[in-house]
């Protein structure tokens, strides 16, 4: 798969979002470690850049509202809560319909706990070599509905979506972490900024 992305800083945003895109972040929630945890044991070699995204969010409208699969459960919040964060956003380039086809589908898991056993089934397999995959009724984690809400919107994913993980989405989009990804010139001016003082 191929994406435009844009990586904000802390304290950057974007000026507007794009519903239908997604973001990928790193928390230290304990859900988030994790699926770290996991992505390490999987993601090895040059792989391994990919595991340090451990969140993805589904973008919901231009405002920045989001839906995402957090420790209590599927919910709306917004890009504001995550100011103080560095995070990717990944543009998808859908189509209106698509996109509105993606975010119906996001929406309709408001309220879904969250996958802790998925997270369980994901930890099991990267463990043994037993390809099982368990899901719990209407239970989800952050990567599979962002990779659900892409399906619904004309995306094909090689791996069960239930059980893709944050780093899997980045690197079907070859999303770096922040350390390969060039500042923006707005984070340079910054820098100089703090240098002069």
């Amino acid at each position: 798969m191929t994406s435009d992305y844009n990586y904000y800083g802390i304290g950057e945003a974007p000026a507007t979002f794009n519903e239908g895109d997604f973001v990928l972040t790193h928390q230290s929630a304990w859900t988030s470690r994790m699926i770290q945890i996991g992505q390490g044991i999987q993601f090895r070699g040059e792989r391994r850049k990919f595991a340090y995204w451990n969140h993805a969010i589904w973008i919901a409208s231009s405002e920045g509202d989001i839906i995402e699969a957090v420790g209590k459960g599927v919910s709306r919040n917004t890009m504001d809560e995550y100011i103080n964060q560095e995070y990717v956003v990944i543009h998808t380039d859908l189509d209106p319909e698509n996109i509105a086809q993606g975010t119906a589908f996001v929406e309709a898991m408001l309220h879904d706990g969250y996958g802790f056993v998925e997270i369980i089934s994901i930890a099991f397999q990267l463990l043994t070599t037993l390809k099982v995959s368990l899901t719990y009724g209407d239970t989800i984690i952050c990567s599979a509905l962002v990779a659900r809400g892409l399906e619904h919107g004309g995306e094909i994913f090689d791996l069960n979506p239930y059980m893709i993980k944050p780093a899997n989405l980045a690197e079907c989009y070859d999303i770096t972490p922040p350390s390969t990804i060039k500042p923006s010139i707005r984070q340079i001016k910054k820098r100089f900024e703090l240098d002069e003082v």
